[in-house]
């Protein structure tokens, strides 16, 4: 790659290092990548990037003890950005996720939600898929209803309230929501019709794609 040609030419800059990991890491050479963060982090065991970023390509490897371990360890810095914070509280979260752990995945996704400034989807899509397998839909709506007051409507909330809605047996309600998103442009449009797709109720997601 094109990092390994600088590095080649100054094998002591641990920042193009850096960069040449997140490359091969990006390239799916998961392991290789992995080995770099790891001799990065040896000398400089609390940076930030290099935690962030060993964090998730362990994650990308199903490793999850490691990972958790890394986004532990960032998150025990101080002076961390909020977004570096709340990322690496949401990657915990879905590490318990991946896991199983759905109780302690849904109670650290509502953790970060309450303490996100901007909408999290990911801790959003952890905690509703939760809600999800418990078959506790009010509880979703309820997340999704809080979540619109908060940040406002937009595609992704809109398409999860028609779902949740549909869910709880609450059709009418979901028809009202979906009307207003269909209105609300094409991307609304396609959320929706996609979230009727995702319930198997086909024809109403492609009657939507239709008008």
């Amino acid at each position: 790659t094109y990092f390994e040609q600088i590095l080649a030419a100054d094998p002591k800059d641990d920042r193009v290092r850096f960069f040449l990991a997140e490359s091969l890491s990006d390239l799916d050479r998961l392991e290789e990548a992995e080995q770099i963060y790891r001799a990065l982090l040896v000398k400089s065991p609390n940076e930030p990037d290099y935690l962030t970023s060993f964090g998730l390509n362990l994650l990308a490897q199903r490793k999850y003890d490691d990972a958790a371990a890394a986004f532990k360890t960032l998150l025990e810095q101080n002076g961390l950005p909020s977004g570096i914070r709340n990322m690496g509280e949401t990657q915990l979260a879905a590490i318990e996720h991946f896991r199983g752990n759905y109780d302690v995945a849904l109670e650290r996704a509502l953790a970060v939600l309450q303490k996100s400034l901007q909408l999290n989807t990911q801790a959003m899509n952890i905690a509703l898929d939760v809600y999800r397998r418990k078959k506790d839909f009010a509880s979703g709506s309820a997340l999704i209803e809080r979540a619109i007051k908060e940040y406002g409507t937009d595609p992704f909330l809109g398409a999860r309230q028609v779902e949740f809605l549909v869910r709880a047996e609450k059709g009418k309600e979901a028809e009202t929501v979906a009307a207003a998103q269909v209105k609300s442009g094409r991307r609304g449009a396609i959320a929706i019709a996609e979230a009727y797709m995702q319930l198997e109720k086909y024809d109403r997601g492609i009657a939507i794609l239709e008008t």
